[in-house]
């Protein structure tokens, strides 16, 4: 079994504060978003790679590629109006070059911090429950380390949440894409808060694994030095 990537950069980065999107900006000396590619196409079970950029980096970006392009096929399309446009032009591309993959992993292209180890036990997750129908996607989550409170009208707390039954949930999903092109046609007009979201509301189970402290989501100035931190580290 293969799985397919659509690795999502389409954003504009409007907190980060820079007019060079935050996926493009260079972290120890190389683009953030070739940091998690680079540990994709190392992975023995990857199929096919999309990537979604803005319309005016898709040329920069081929460009940049050339070398990678001999070995290893990218597609490469711009993103759309939003995260959850972007993801579905990534899918869309899938279905127009015939990929028969099942399953499908949707990355943010600012979380640079991913490992072998996390995709592998995301993706034997998905394996061992291949033919259960009802698995829409299998998704890496943390504990919360802090109290959670449930906060209502005129910020007063409505009650204090217990920790052990939430998780901070990251990326890459790895969804079943039949499942998850049928929710983004049903479910086109709702802004979900992430793709599997949108295969829950279909109905479909969506199954938490361990995730990782370390895969850390670039969204601030100072999250840039946290991950360079780590990436020295792991990638001396």
């Amino acid at each position: 079994m293969f799985c397919d990537l659509v690795l999502v950069a389409g954003g504009k980065s409007t907190r980060l504060q820079s007019t060079l999107p935050k996926q493009f900006t260079k972290v120890l000396g190389v683009p953030l978003y070739m940091w998690s590619l680079e540990t994709f196409l190392s992975w023995p079970s990857l199929g096919n790679t999309v990537f979604v950029v803005p319309e005016d980096w898709i040329k920069p970006v081929q460009e940049s590629f050339e070398s990678i392009l001999k070995t290893k096929p990218i597609y490469i399309v711009s993103g759309g109006p939003s995260r959850q446009a972007s993801a579905e032009n990534g899918l869309r591309k899938l279905r127009d070059v015939g990929s028969e993959n099942s399953w499908v992993a949707v990355h943010d292209a600012a979380r640079p911090c991913i490992t072998l180890e996390l995709l592998d036990r995301l993706f034997q997750r998905c394996v061992e429950g291949d033919e259960e129908h009802d698995l829409g996607g299998v998704v890496p989550g943390i504990k919360p380390s802090d109290t959670m409170k449930l906060v209502g009208p005129g910020d007063v707390v409505e009650s204090t949440l217990p920790r052990e039954d939430l998780r901070i949930i990251q990326t890459p999903q790895i969804l079943r894409k039949k499942h998850l092109e049928m929710a983004m046609a049903e479910f086109s007009q709702v802004m979900a808060v992430d793709d599997a979201s949108l295969i829950e509301k279909l109905g479909r189970r969506i199954v938490v694994v361990e995730g990782s402290y370390d895969n850390l989501k670039v969204t601030f100035n100072e999250d840039i030095e946290r991950v360079s931190n780590w990436l020295r580290k792991r990638h001396p």
